[in-house]
């Protein structure tokens, strides 16, 4: 991968080796890329998962200190975090489901927000720390019909939005009452190499690579994609900017497409457009149909502009998955 493209705060031609950087939901999708990426800096990264696969035990075992424990766990978090008194933590972990049943609103609550409160507490104990960054997402301003903006209105129409909503407000009230340095990124709909199927991308690809049919709804509805590597760019940059202490930035692409124009654009590329079944499945029940970010915030605070277009950030996950299933194209 072009790491030239990449304008990140820590890579540039320093070394961070004394630099302790803590990662939440570090063997997740974007915590994998995160990782790779800043082991270029030779900062020490501390690792916090419930669990890891054996891929990245494999991949940064002896690269990483990677502690086995949930955000859940006030006890765990708290003594992870004074052991090691990190300067930069990064936030990822959280649940993702997005069914809306009484239950999942308990779930996602005691997940994504009190595990927030829980990291936020500790790092309050952390007199060394220089920033935290809490992972947001775009899905806090629900079903809008005008633009989604930073200081516009918040509307979250599921459990998840809800949640990650919740935490975004307590992470800027530890910033306000107790000067906790908190930036809260809210990122549009990331994708790229190592993505798991449970997200449409992937789905999309992998299914159109075994040539099974690819059932979809009408495909209406706009989403904004932003490519994994621009997004760990935007985490990189938030890491040396006193600037952004205290603010929601939106990180995302330029422009919206349509579902069905994402579906079609793939299948474009492999020849496998037969295989779309498009208007099969119904919208969900209260659909996100109009998904559109103002990203100019991040240029103006962080200075940062997605170095990737949508047909090169496809270009670059349909040949990983290709490699992966060891399909030529």
């Amino acid at each position: 991968m072009n790491q030239t493209k990449y304008k990140g705060s820590l890579l540039k031609g320093k070394s961070y080796s004394k630099t302790r950087i803590l990662i939440t939901g570090a063997s997740g999708f974007i915590g994998k890329h995160l990782i790779s990426r800043l082991l270029m800096s030779n900062s020490k990264l501390i690792c916090i998962d419930k669990n890891y696969g054996a891929d990245f035990i494999t991949n940064y075992g002896e690269k990483v200190d990677y502690h086995i424990g949930s955000i859940q766990d006030n006890k765990f978090l708290r003594r992870v975090l004074l052991k090691y008194s990190p300067d930069y933590i990064i936030h990822l972990a959280g649940l993702k489901n997005r069914i809306n049943t009484r239950t999942e609103f308990e779930i996602s609550m005691s997940i994504n927000y009190f595990g927030t409160l829980n990291i936020l507490n500790a790092a309050d104990e952390i007199k060394n720390l220089k920033r935290i960054v809490l992972m947001g997402t775009a899905e806090e301003y629900g079903n809008l019909k005008n633009i989604y903006t930073e200081d516009g209105k918040t509307d979250p129409s599921s459990a998840y939005g809800l949640s990650k909503l919740s935490a975004s407000i307590i992470g800027r009230i530890f910033y306000k009452l107790y000067g906790l340095p908190v930036v809260i990124l809210r990122p549009s709909i990331a994708y790229g190499p190592g993505q798991g199927v449970e997200m449409f991308i992937p789905a999309l690809i992998e299914s159109l690579i075994k040539n099974k049919l690819f059932d979809m709804t009408p495909g209406d509805q706009y989403r904004n994609f932003i490519f994994v590597m621009d997004l760990i760019n935007a985490i990189e940059l938030t890491l040396n900017n006193d600037q952004c202490n205290g603010e929601i930035i939106n990180i995302g692409a330029s422009q919206s497409v349509k579902l069905k124009d994402v579906a079609i654009h793939i299948a474009s590329k492999l020849n496998k457009e037969h295989l779309l079944n498009i208007g099969t499945i119904p919208y969900r029940q209260f659909e996100l149909m109009n998904y559109h970010l103002d990203v100019s915030k991040a240029s103006e605070i962080l200075n940062w502009t997605p170095s990737f277009n949508f047909n090169d950030g496809i270009n670059e996950t349909t040949k990983y998955y290709l490699e992966k299933n060891d399909s030529p194209l």
